[in-house]
C-alpha cells in the first residue's frame, strides 16, 4: 500500500493550517498510516523514502520547502493549498481527504519535474523553481555574463539574470515577462532581469545545457527565493540541471495544466 507513511511540511503562520493538519492525522490514524508534522522551518526529524508521502500544507513557498527537503530521497510530494494562489499547491483542503483516498486507490500518477543545481564556491543547492543572480540590493546595478560550457552566450546588465526551469516559469520568470513553459518540456529558461538593453530577450536552452556565469559587480544568489550568498566581482556559479528531480503526485480529479493557467492566472477567454 502507498503511502506507508506520510511527512507532513505546515505553514503554521496560516491560521487555518493547523486545523488542516489535525484532520490529516486523523485521515491517515483511521487508515492505519503514521502520520509527522513539520514546521514550516525545521528540519526532517529522519529520513524519508519513496514508500513515503510528502504533504505541503500551505502555499507555493511550503511546496518549495517541503520539495527540497525531500528530494535527495525520491519521495513523492502532494500539494494542497492553504495559502493564497497555489499554482503548485493546486489542491485545496477541502479537497484533501478526497484526493488521499485516490492516492491510496492508486488513482494517480507521478509526475517528475527537473530541479536545477547551482554551485558558487564551495555551496551547493538544487531549486525547482529558479535560481537568480542579482543585484546586492534595491539601488544597486549589477553585470552578469554567462556561458553555455566555454562558449559566450551574453552579458546581462541591470537587476541581473534568472535561470528557471519549466516549473519555474510560471512564478518569477513570469513576472519578469518570460514565456510560460508546459511542465513536461526539458528546457532551461533564462530570463533578464530589468535587461539595460533592448536586444535581450528570454531564451530557452536544452535541459542538459551546463551554464556558467561570471559576476562583474557585487551581487547576490538565490535558490527559490532563498538567498544562498553574497556575490563578489569576479565569482564564478555553475547550473546544470539536477540529477534529483522532484516527484509530484498527480490525483486523478486533479486539474489539467491548462485549467490551472485559466483558474490560477486568468489565463485567455473561455469559449461560451
Amino acid at each position: 500500500m502507498f503511502p506507508k507513511k506520510i511527512l507532513a511540511v505546515v505553514y503554521t503562520r496560516r491560521v487555518e493550517a493547523p486545523a488542516v493538519a489535525i484532520r490529516l492525522k486523523e485521515w491517515a490514524s483511521a487508515r492505519g498510516i503514521e502520520c509527522c508534522a513539520l514546521p514550516f522551518s525545521e528540519e526532517l526529524p529522519s529520513e524519508p523514502d519513496s514508500d513515503s508521502l510528502a504533504i505541503s500544507l500551505g502555499g507555493d513557498g511550503t511546496f518549495l520547502r517541503c520539495a527540497k527537503l525531500v528530494a535527495p530521497y525520491s519521495t513523492p510530494v502532494l500539494g494542497v493549498n492553504v495559502g493564497s494562489l497555489g499554482f503548485l499547491t493546486q489542491i485545496s483542503s477541502n479537497e484533501m481527504n478526497k484526493a488521499l483516498d485516490q492516492v491510496i486507490s492508486g488513482e494517480f500518477r507521478i509526475e517528475e519535474r527537473m530541479r536545477l543545481q547551482v554551485k558558487a564556491d564551495k555551496q551547493l543547492a538544487t531549486a525547482l523553481n529558479e535560481v537568480v543572480l542579482s543585484r546586492a540590493d534595491v539601488d544597486d546595478f549589477t553585470e552578469v555574463d554567462l556561458y553555455w560550457n566555454s562558449e559566450w552566450i551574453s552579458r546581462y546588465p541591470g537587476d541581473g539574470v534568472m535561470i528557471a526551469t519549466p516549473s519555474g516559469s510560471t512564478a518569477y520568470s513570469l513576472a519578469a515577462y518570460g514565456p510560460i513553459l508546459f511542465p513536461g518540456v526539458n528546457s532551461i529558461l533564462v530570463t533578464p532581469l530589468n535587461v539595460h538593453a533592448l536586444g535581450l530577450r528570454p531564451l530557452v536552452l536544452p535541459a542538459n545545457a551546463q551554464l556558467n556565469a561570471e559576476m562583474h559587480y557585487p551581487g547576490q544568489l538565490l535558490a527559490d527565493g532563498i538567498k544562498m550568498a553574497k556575490l563578489s566581482a569576479n565569482d564564478k556559479i555553475e547550473i546544470s540541471r539536477s540529477d534529483l528531480p522532484t516527484r509530484i503526485v498527480i490525483p486523478k480529479s486533479h486539474p489539467s495544466f491548462f485549467q490551472l493557467l485559466s483558474d490560477k492566472l486568468g489565463w485567455g477567454v473561455r469559449p461560451q
